[in-house]
């Protein structure tokens, strides 16, 4: 069975740039064993299975990331609401044209 404390730390050095046999060394130097560091590079250096494709593809598909999507929709708010102001100050001017000018001049 893989360390997973130090699979993970193999799987972070090599996400940030560093080769498996600088990740190794720094685990090792660290105090891990070095034969569960062995076997953690091993598993980690195993080509990985590829996912099933689905037997059809959906219309649509639920976003992955739920705080980006809530961001969206806060925007989405906001712009509405920026709209409508927009829109109340103009149909304001319209309206009452005449009263902003004679109350300018």
């Amino acid at each position: 069975m893989v360390n997973e404390e130090i699979f993970a730390g193999l799987k972070s050095a090599i996400s940030h740039g560093f080769s498996i046999e600088e990740a190794m060394q720094s685990l090792i130097n660290a105090g891990y064993n070095a034969q569960e560091v062995k076997e953690a590079a091993a598993y980690l250096s195993q080509p990985s299975p590829k996912p099933a494709q689905p037997a059809f593809s959906p219309l649509y598909q639920t976003p992955p990331n739920t705080q980006k999507s809530n961001q969206t929709s806060f925007v989405t708010i906001l712009l509405i609401i920026g709209i409508a102001i927009l829109s109340i100050a103009i149909v304001g001017i319209i309206l009452f044209w005449k009263e902003i000018s004679s109350f300018l001049s």
